[in-house]
C-alpha cells in the first residue's frame, strides 16, 4: 500500500556554483524542510536501507522514544523494539528496502526507559541526493488520546481492530481475485506476514495456483450472490464463503471471502448422525412399538414395530392426528385427557395407561402403554413419545381361562344336563364374542338331530330350526360331523389374531355347518 507521508529531504539553496561544492547531501542540512521536520507532530526517522542504523531523526522522535539526538543517530534501528521482536522487525526491513513501496501498520516501540509505547508506523524508500535513498518511518504515538488523533485513521484503526478480532480468515479480494485487505486469522491460517498476503491472488495462497472447478468466487461472479465450498486445508475442513461487493452504484468491485473452520462442527454432527442412527437402530429392534407425538397429537415418529400393530408403512402414518386415526370413539376423550395432562407435566397414573387402538384396516387391539415427555434443551416440551406393547392376545387367554375355571366351578355344581349344556353355550358364546346360538343332540346313525339349548335365538327360530330330520342336508353330512369335534365349527376363535366373524349386533346368519351349534336370531 503506498504511503502519503514520503517527503524528500531538501538541500539550502546555494546558487549554481556551490551545488557541485556542496558534496553528498545530508538529511542533516539546514532549510525549510528542516523546519517542517523538527515541527511535525510525529517522530520521524531516517535510516540507512544498507546498513540499518539511523542517519537521522527530528524532536519528536527524540521525546518519544527517550533517547537525545546524538544517542539515536549511528545506533542500529532495532533499538526501537523490543528484543523478542527485532528479528521480526529486521526482516521485515530488509523485504522493504529491497523491494521499496510502502507499509503502514501498528507496532510496539520500546522507551530508553523500557517502557512500550503503542504507534502507528509509515514508512517509506525516498531519495536524499546523489542517487542516495534513505528509509523514512513515521512513528504516531498511539498512547497520547483522541485528541491528537487523525479521526479518520482513528475510523480506519476501529475498523482493522474489528476486523482482526474476527476468528474466521477473512480477506477482501478485487475483480481479478487479488488480495486487497486481510485480518489477523487470515495470516495466521496461511502462517505468512500481511506483505506475503497483499497483492497476492487467492488461487495461489489457498490453492497452490490451480483454482478449484467449484471456486465460489467464479460463482460469485455470475450469481452475483452468496456461493460456498468446502475447502480441505491439512487435517481442517473449512467452508469458504464469496459476498459480493458493490460500489455505490451497484456495480460489483470484488467480494468478502471467508474461511470458517467447521472441523469441529462436522465432527460434531458426525457423532450426532451416528447416535442418531443407533438409537433408530435400538427402536427398530425393540420388541415393543414406540411412537412419538408432536403437541398437537400428530404422529412424528415410528418404529417398525408400530408399523406392524399399527397397520401402515411410516409414510402411512407420520403427520397422522393420532386421536382422529387410531382411537375408538368411545375412548377418543379419555385418551386426549391423558395427554393433554402429560403436556402438562402433571405426573400420575396415566404416565401408563391401557387402551384400545383402531388400526388402518379396523380391527382393534388393546395396547398397553409407558408414556413421557419429550423436551428441548431448554426445557420447551416438544410432545410425547410412548413405548406400547400388544397385549390383545394376552387378554384374551386370560378371558379364556376365566371362562374354563368358571364353566368347571358350574359343570361341578350342578347335576342337571339341561344346566350343564347351558352353561358350556354361554362360555363357547362370550369366548368366541357372539350373542346367539344352540347346541344340538344328534341321534345316534345321524338319524335326527335336536336342539336342545339355545341362547339369544328368536322364537321364530327356535321353531323352524329346533329339529332336523332323517334326509336334510345337515343330516347328509353326518360323516363330517362325527370325523369334527364341535369345537372345530368355531371359525374365529378370541385368540387368533383375526377379529371374530360375528359381533354383538350382526344380522347376518352363520354358515350351515356352524348353525348347527352357534347360531344368531334373524330378527
Amino acid at each position: 500500500m503506498k504511503n502519503s507521508f514520503k517527503p524528500s529531504i531538501m538541500t539550502k539553496r546555494k546558487g549554481p556554483r556551490s551545488r557541485k561544492a556542496s558534496g553528498s547531501p545530508s538529511p542533516r542540512q539546514e532549510g525549510p524542510s528542516r523546519s517542517l521536520l523538527e515541527e511535525a507532530r510525529d517522530a520521524v526517522f531516517f535510516t540507512d536501507p544498507e546498513t540499518g542504523l539511523i542517519l537521522e531523526v527530528n524532536r519528536e522522535a527524540e521525546r518519544l522514544t527517550g533517547r537525545d539526538r546524538r544517542h539515536l543517530v549511528g545506533a542500529h534501528y532495532t533499538i526501537l523494539h523490543a528484543p523478542e521482536d527485532a528479528e521480526r522487525y529486521r526482516t521485515l526491513f530488509i523485504r522493504h528496502a529491497v523491494l521499496g513501496g510502502g507499509i503502514s501498520g501498528e507496532a510496539v516501540l520500546l522507551t530508553r526507559s523500557g517502557r512500550r509505547v503503542p504507534v502507528e508506523i509509515f514508512s517509506g524508500v525516498v531519495a536524499i541526493g546523489r542517487g542516495r535513498r534513505a528509509v523514512q518511518t513515521i512513528f504516531r504515538d498511539l498512547s497520547r488520546g483522541p485528541r491528537f488523533q487523525d479521526p479518520i485513521r482513528m475510523a480506519a484503526r476501529e475498523w482493522q481492530t474489528t476486523f482482526d478480532a474476527l476468528t474466521d480468515g477473512v480477506c477482501v479480494l478485487d475483480l481479478f481475485q487479488t488480495v486487497q485487505r486481510c485480518n489477523r486469522a487470515t495470516l495466521e491460517l496461511l502462517k505468512k506476514d500481511a506483505t506475503d498476503v497483499i497483492g497476492r491472488s487467492c488461487k495461489d495462497l489457498f490453492h497452490k495456483g490451480q483454482a478449484p472447478a467449484d471456486c465460489p468466487f467464479r460463482k460469485m461472479l455470475s450469481s452475483k450472490k452468496r456461493e460456498t465450498m468446502e475447502l480441505p486445508l491439512g487435517d481442517r475442513l473449512f467452508r469458504v464463503t464469496a459476498d459480493p461487493i458493490l460500489d455505490p452504484e451497484g456495480r460489483l468491485v470484488g467480494a468478502a471471502h471467508v474461511l470458517r473452520d467447521i472441523t469441529d462442527l462436522m465432527t460434531v454432527q458426525d457423532n450426532l448422525r451416528r447416535e442418531r442412527d443407533l438409537a433408530r437402530m435400538y427402536l427398530e429392534g425393540a420388541g415393543v412399538a414406540i411412537v412419538a407425538l408432536d403437541r398437537s397429537g400428530r404422529v412424528t415418529s415410528v418404529n417398525r414395530k408400530g408399523c406392524e400393530i399399527l397397520g401402515g408403512t411410516e409414510a402411512d402414518l407420520l403427520g397422522r392426528d393420532w386421536f382422529d386415526t387410531f382411537i375408538p370413539s368411545p375412548r377418543k376423550e379419555e385418551v386426549r385427557s391423558v395427554f393433554e395432562r402429560l403436556l402438562s407435566g402433571e405426573k400420575g397414573p396415566w404416565m401408563t395407561h391401557e387402551n384400545p387402538i383402531r388400526t388402518l384396516y379396523g380391527e382393534e387391539r388393546l395396547v398397553f402403554w409407558h408414556n413421557a415427555v419429550l423436551r428441548d434443551p431448554s426445557g420447551e416440551v416438544l410432545g410425547t413419545i410412548s413405548s406400547g406393547l400388544d397385549i390383545t392376545e394376552t387378554r384374551q387367554m386370560e378371558e379364556l381361562i376365566r371362562l374354563e375355571r368358571d364353566l368347571n366351578a358350574t359343570l361341578a355344581s350342578t347335576s342337571e344336563l339341561d344346566e350343564g349344556l347351558r352353561a358350556c353355550l354361554r362360555a363357547a358364546l362370550q369366548a368366541a364374542r357372539m350373542d346367539s346360538g344352540g347346541i344340538y343332540r344328534v341321534e345316534p346313525g345321524g338319524r335326527s338331530m335336536e336342539l336342545v339349548a339355545h341362547e339369544g335365538l328368536s322364537e321364530a327360530f327356535v321353531k323352524e330350526a329346533s329339529r332336523y330330520e332323517s334326509g336334510h342336508p345337515l343330516l347328509d353330512r353326518r360323516a363330517a360331523w362325527s370325523a369334527a369335534p364341535i369345537a372345530s365349527s368355531w371359525r374365529a376363535p378370541a385368540w387368533t389374531s383375526r377379529p371374530p366373524v360375528a359381533r354383538r349386533g350382526s344380522k347376518r346368519w352363520p354358515s350351515s355347518r356352524s348353525a348347527s351349534r352357534v347360531g344368531r336370531s334373524p330378527a
